[in-house]
């Protein structure tokens, strides 16, 4: 008890009248959820969605069952090897469980500050193991997305994507996106250019996304999972940081990520990667938008750092080969 009385009786009185007030809500809201016992939820990135199947396979593993997903990307979870029932991502919901329910987990790597344009960046190590270690899972953390494709997803895009180079150029289009992390497009169809001579190049993203002229256009013509079907395919994919570098490392493609500073390489990439990294004073910056630089960062890595980073990874058996 509090050391005022008074005090604690007055926030307890409110804090049941809350509940009272809300209940008749609540109810039909957390009707789908009967029968589970946690739910987690991030938001709306795609990334950060992904990442959340990592956190749920943790709470499995410690118990934690049954589990629920509130999320606007269900097919990300789709085959896990354990139950999880997903349900739309509703802030609605959000708040309802913060009243009573379901246990709820709200994975972070840190928080975003709008007035200086940045997150918080992740204070000891990668950001999928800062999510863990938010909703209290202990132990080692495997640095590796978790997505499970069926034989017949993988047979019937891989195939298509076989030996392909795949290339998304910008993130302008994602739910939050950041102008830090583009690389000049001029850049990246010198890169087609000269890879395109050797191998198919195929670009993938979303359907806004700039055009790269001289490759095949699949922008905004896959589903979340054919891409990724057709990354675990693929010879390698060429792009910055975002959902499709970790969907890349969920399927064992090997990539060649144009990074910059805005992040440095242990706390959002994998050692599976090439990752171009410009080691500035100011980086990593974790701004979004603003930079008092220039862009100094990406401005330094040229169209042959990338060349010569995709060659040496193409010169390396492809991962799902090497295990």
């Amino acid at each position: 008890m509090s050391a005022n009385p008074v005090a604690w009786i007055n926030a307890t009185l409110r804090a049941v009248h809350r509940r009272l007030y809300w209940w008749p809500r609540d109810r039909l809201l957390l009707q789908p959820l009967r029968g589970i016992r946690t739910a987690v939820a991030f938001g709306e990135s795609l990334g950060d969605n992904l990442l959340c199947a990592n956190v749920l396979a943790g709470l499995h593993a410690a118990g934690a069952g049954p589990l629920a997903m509130l999320t606007p990307f269900p097919e990300l979870f789709a085959g896990l090897p354990f139950p999880v029932r997903c349900r739309p991502f509703d802030p609605a919901v959000i708040s309802a469980l913060r009243r009573g329910g379901p246990r709820l987990f709200l994975p972070s790597y840190g928080n975003f500050d709008a007035t200086l344009d940045r997150h918080v960046p992740p204070p000891r190590a990668h950001l999928l193991v800062e999510m863990c270690r938010s909703v209290g899972l202990p132990g080692e953390i495997a640095l590796k997305p978790l997505l499970v494709l069926t034989p017949a997803e993988r047979a019937a895009c891989a195939a298509r994507a076989a030996d392909h180079l795949l290339v998304q150029c910008s993130n302008l289009s994602a739910r939050m996106p950041a102008g830090n992390k583009e690389w000049p497009v001029g850049r990246w169809q010198t890169v087609v250019n000269t890879l395109g001579k050797n191998y198919p190049v195929a670009q993938i993203g979303a359907a806004d996304d700039p055009p790269l002229a001289g490759v095949l256009d699949w922008r905004g013509r896959l589903t979340l999972r054919e891409t990724a079907a057709a990354l675990s395919g693929a010879r390698l994919f060429l792009g910055t940081e975002g959902f499709l570098m970790h969907l890349a490392r969920a399927v064992d493609c090997r990539a060649v990520i144009v990074l910059g500073g805005r992040t440095a390489p242990h706390q959002t990439c994998y050692a599976e990667h090439a990752v171009l990294f410009t080691a500035l004073p100011c980086a990593p910056c974790w701004q979004r938008n603003l930079c008092a630089y220039d862009r100094a960062c990406l401005e330094r890595i040229t169209p042959d750092d990338v060349i010569a980073a995709a060659e040496a990874q193409l010169a390396l058996p492809p991962l799902r080969a090497s295990k």
